[in-house]
């Protein structure tokens, strides 16, 4: 072989390491440019969940606000709140002392709304008004009470931070 040869040879090897060095560092950065998007989209997701979570927790405040007040029908801020509580995944044991809100939900769950509601005829409309009444009735100091917790600790995510600072309310 030729002094010339192998100096065409060498030279090959060394543009296709070249070659092969640049695409190896492109794939480098594709990978770290695919890792960085997907890490804001994590974090977009995150603070999204995290939006959602706090409007929930904003609106249950403003339900057992409301339902204190008499702004909001008991019976309708149990039902709403037990759906926050449900969209937030709280478990049993966070639930236990608002289960009420629970059991009127399950008491009333076959009550129709909405469009529903509104193409009921008096008589069925009468009839569902008279059974959330007769429950409202029935559950009324339960449904104080678990209010009043709301109101007085909060509805908290861990309740080892009970005693610091409720999460959602500061009156």
């Amino acid at each position: 072989m030729s002094e010339a040869n192998a100096y065409l040879l060498l030279s090959l090897g060394v543009i296709i390491v070249i070659i092969l060095s640049y695409l190896a560092y492109r794939s480098v950065q594709a990978v770290k440019i695919k890792e960085n998007d997907q890490k804001k989209m994590v974090e977009q997701v995150l603070a999204d969940q995290q939006q959602r979570r706090d409007y929930a927790q904003e609106s249950i405040r403003l339900l057992t606000l409301g339902a204190i007040d008499q702004q909001v029908g008991a019976i309708e801020a149990s039902i709403r709140i037990n759906g926050l509580m449900d969209f937030m995944g709280y478990n049993e044991e966070q639930r236990r002392p608002y289960q009420i809100f629970n059991d009127v939900a399950l008491a009333t769950n076959h009550i129709p709304v909405r469009d529903d509601w509104n193409e009921l005829s008096r008589k069925e409309k009468s009839k569902h008004e008279r059974t959330m009444s007769a429950l409202e009735k029935k559950h009324q100091e339960a449904i104080s009470c678990a209010l009043k917790q709301l109101k007085d600790e909060g509805f908290l995510a861990d309740k080892s931070t009970a005693k610091q600072a409720p999460m959602f309310y500061a009156a």
